[in-house]
């Protein structure tokens, strides 16, 4: 659609049919509207339009269970479907395919995670979690609520809630049925309204 300005006798820009109108200063060009086709695009571009592709597909999946109650709480006035998308598209190989697991991201925050948090299977379905905490967090810290997410190939479950607070410094956490192929785990906190997280952090098991 071609952009008049000025009334009816102003300049016009934009597309107009099968053409392309353009000012410079006070100059008027017109050209061919280009046509694009698949061959219009490097290999470089399909792969990239590939790998957008993936990512976005990724971002939807997660919309209601991560996107809608983390991320759009970051900033206010930003999308958090978008910072969701930027936050993991480097996860993703030129193809589409989901390279690293460690490099997922499924919380962001301003809480803080502790010290030396760490991670390990005890038996198929139970997971040790310990960690240190900072000594210079207020009180209120002390409450925040341990959160997971497993990872089995490219299959995530969660948001799911450990029962164990940050005070503790360590506790054993059960997986759901159906978790016991899990192959990693996505650890992280939030306050008791989980208004507030904290980043996550990846954790083989």
């Amino acid at each position: 659609m071609a952009k008049v300005k000025g009334g009816l006798l102003g300049s016009v820009s934009g597309k107009l049919g099968p053409v392309v109108v353009v000012q410079r200063g006070d100059t008027t060009y017109v050209r061919a509207r280009p046509v694009y086709t698949e061959n219009s695009w490097s290999e470089r571009q399909l792969k990239n339009q590939q790998r957008f592709r993936a990512v976005n597909a990724f971002c939807t999946q997660n919309k209601l269970m991560v996107i809608q109650p983390i991320w759009n709480k970051l900033v206010a006035g930003k999308s958090g479907y978008h910072l969701f998308l930027k936050a993991n598209m480097p996860a993703f190989g030129r193809d589409g395919g989901l390279e690293d697991l460690s490099l997922l991201h499924f919380s962001d925050g301003k809480l803080a995670l502790p010290f030396h948090l760490q991670a390990r299977r005890l038996d198929a379905m139970t997971i040790r979690v310990s960690w240190e905490n900072d000594p210079l967090l207020p009180a209120s810290r002390m409450r925040d609520e341990l959160l997971f997410i497993t990872a089995e190939d490219q299959q995530f479950n969660g948001i799911m809630s450990a029962g164990i607070n940050r005070s503790l410094g360590e506790g054993t956490i059960r997986l759901p049925e159906g978790s016991a192929a899990a192959r990693g785990i996505y650890l992280f906190f939030a306050t008791p309204d989980r208004s507030t997280f904290s980043p996550d952090r990846y954790m083989t098991l």
